[in-house]
């Protein structure tokens, strides 16, 4: 084998290498490790929310908390809160979601925690998703005690949404679920 083919193989080589780390499908040549669980774990709950029937269905506002262990289907490891004409008695809505379980009482398990809440506007009949809010908790070294993990929004008064929320032990798709609270209304 002369000089000339084996520099045009390491040549053709590198072009492959690099396409795949480009695709994510290798971590980098400084030794960066890509989580295959993340994919999964960004879409256990999100837009695909859409079309699972929701666990729980109010009017005007909510006020709720899941069990610590949920799966709806179609919605990975969360649960489903529809809010139909979200009430406002002072012309401004809000929604609120929140780590409805025991705090954390570790700095590690503080902040391994998270929480995340994906919200839907009903727009002519369809679930129109809008954005994602996620949380994770934070150690207060002084006081030794976990913030409480909390997203909420502004919303308009009258229409009708849908909140899809997890709260897990960590931010991973194998994580155990918590508890997770929804708090609605308008001042």
């Amino acid at each position: 084998m002369n000089i000339e083919g084996i520099m045009l193989r390491m040549g053709v080589v590198s072009v492959c290498m690099s396409g795949l780390v480009l695709s994510g499908c290798l971590g980098s040549a400084e030794g960066e490790v890509f989580d295959e669980d993340l994919g999964e774990t960004e879409q256990a709950i999100g837009s695909e929310c859409a079309g699972a029937t929701a666990t729980v269905s109010v009017n005007g506002s909510a006020n709720w908390v899941s069990p610590q262990t949920y799966d709806t289907i179609s919605c990975y490891k969360g649960v489903v809160v529809d809010v139909n004409n979200i009430a406002a008695p002072g012309g401004v809505a809000y929604a609120t979601m929140y780590w409805a379980d025991s705090a954390p009482t570790t700095q590690a398990a503080c902040e391994d925690s998270w929480i995340q809440a994906d919200v839907f506007e009903s727009i002519g009949g369809n679930w129109v998703y809008q954005f994602s809010m996620d949380d994770n908790g934070q150690w207060d070294a002084g006081t030794g005690t976990c913030k409480a993990l909390s997203v909420g929004t502004g919303v308009t008064p009258l229409k009708t949404y849908r909140f899809s929320m997890t709260a897990r032990t960590f931010h991973h798709s194998s994580a155990p679920t918590r508890k997770v609270g929804i708090s609605t209304g308008g001042i």
